[in-house]
């Protein structure tokens, strides 16, 4: 008899969670991880390594601000005698210095375990910097639109994995807009609302555009910290504390160090600023999940 009523008991607390609210979350479906990987690192950007058309592995940095699937380095498109399919123009966003680059197609390109089919990636020279480990190649981050791409900086992993994020809440997870293939979040410097690029391809931290930071309340003066390069440019790189908090949903920086050019008109989250969290996309909708180390 007591036997019986314990499983009365069971039976209704069974039937209670399926149609409570917290038994929907029991039973929404899980993200489902179905590749984890190393992640390796070119400068301080993030990269894997990867299998072309059977052959590899071979490096290939994760670029969230590059446009398409794929990009090839010359030497592995002649390394794997691969020939090109079309021709695109490629610039360095100044739109003045725009060039013809041949585009070729991965057969195969295999990710973790996942094999992607018929890649068309962009091809020219990635390797001019002596200072940067060579790479193959270059992945985009639209590559993984059907999963949650995962770049987890501070366990040094990339995941891919099947299911969403949550809706946004406006701490960890904001929406995103991708209107030119590159997420983009809003932002606050100084109280003041901007949108800001979050790309892992740009090895530099937090960059801004040269009139905005003329604009902005500002600790000090500007100096030289070096040269920055495109596929048809190069430019003196400046730097300079900005005075006020910046923010990112919940995550919050005091007078944040930026650089800033005269070619780029956008800002930049680069790599040694998102070095510091764990980043999953959800492309299908639009969000990011972006995590802080625990204190």
């Amino acid at each position: 008899m007591v036997r019986k009523k314990i499983l009365d008991v069971v039976a209704l607390l069974a039937a209670a969670l399926a149609v409570s609210p917290a038994g929907a979350a029991m039973r929404r479906p899980q993200a489902h991880v179905v590749a984890d990987m190393p992640m390796l690192f070119r400068g301080t950007s993030p990269a894997v390594n990867v299998m072309v058309n059977g052959k590899g592995p071979f490096l290939f940095m994760i670029d969230t601000g590059g446009q398409g699937k794929a990009r090839a380095d010359l030497s592995l498109v002649g390394q794997l005698g691969i020939a090109p399919v079309a021709q695109a123009v490629s610039g360095d966003g100044s739109g003045h210095n725009d060039r013809r680059l041949d585009v070729v197609e991965f057969d195969r390109l295999n990710v973790g375990g996942i094999e992607f089919r018929h890649v068309p990636a962009l091809s020219r020279e990635y390797n001019r910097s002596a200072k940067l480990t060579p790479i193959a190649g270059i992945l985009g981050y639209n590559l993984f639109d059907g999963y949650l791409l995962t770049l987890d900086f501070l366990a040094r992993r990339v995941r891919l994995e099947r299911g969403a994020l949550p809706p946004a809440d406006g701490k960890t997870v904001l929406d995103y807009e991708a209107p030119y293939d590159t997420p983009i979040v809003e932002m606050t410097m100084a109280g003041l609302r901007l949108v800001a690029d979050i790309d892992s391809g740009d090895i530099g931290g937090i960059s801004f555009p040269q009139a905005l930071v003329q604009a902005l309340p500002h600790l000090g003066e500007p100096r030289v910290v070096g040269t920055g390069r495109t596929i048809s440019n190069e430019f003196e790189v400046s730097e300079i504390k900005l005075r006020g908090n910046l923010r990112i949903g919940e995550h919050e920086l005091a007078d944040p160090v930026v650089r800033f050019n005269a070619i780029h008109d956008n800002i930049n989250l680069g790599a040694a600023f998102l070095a510091g969290y764990v980043l999953t996309f959800d492309q299908k909708n639009r969000r990011v999940r972006i995590v802080g180390r625990p204190e």
